[in-house]
């Protein structure tokens, strides 16, 4: 493995963050050393999540930082925002397994975050997102 040359924070409600990791770790066969997962539990504070990203945000602070949140508007994604202005850090929200995995990849190849096409990434997670009854069924999956 090449040198991870960012860090990646994913962060969501419930256990998410730590299925999606779990999944990526089953899937490609990796540990992610780089990767935290910070779950927003049920019956947590908001400014216990808060200190625990800020916690993540300062140690991650040495090289550039992906934050990975589930659901815009909320209280992961609201609480991550707060660092948009920080240079080297950018904030994806809407995540789905396939566009975690591709980043995923990526990071353990040795790339770094400013060279990651993020917006394709998006699109290719976009275009994950398929009915496979219509597919089955002979029918366009793009309609």
């Amino acid at each position: 493995m090449e040198k991870v040359e960012f860090k990646v924070i994913i962060a969501t409600h419930a256990s998410l963050c730590e299925g999606y990791l779990d999944a990526c770790r089953l899937i490609l066969d990796s540990e992610f050393q780089a990767v935290d997962s910070l779950p927003f539990k049920a019956n947590m504070a908001t400014e216990e999540y808060e200190e625990k990203l800020q916690g993540l945000v300062e140690q991650s602070s040495a090289q550039p930082l992906l934050i990975l949140t589930d659901l815009l508007g909320g209280t992961p994604t609201n609480i991550a925002a707060k660092y948009s202005h920080q240079k080297n850090l950018q904030i994806i929200t809407g995540i789905n397994l396939s566009f975690v995995i591709e980043v995923l990849m990526h990071q353990e190849n040795g790339m770094k975050l400013e060279e990651l096409n993020l917006d394709e990434i998006i699109e290719n997670a976009q275009k994950s997102l398929v009915s496979v009854t219509k597919m089955m069924r002979g029918g366009n999956i793009n309609d």
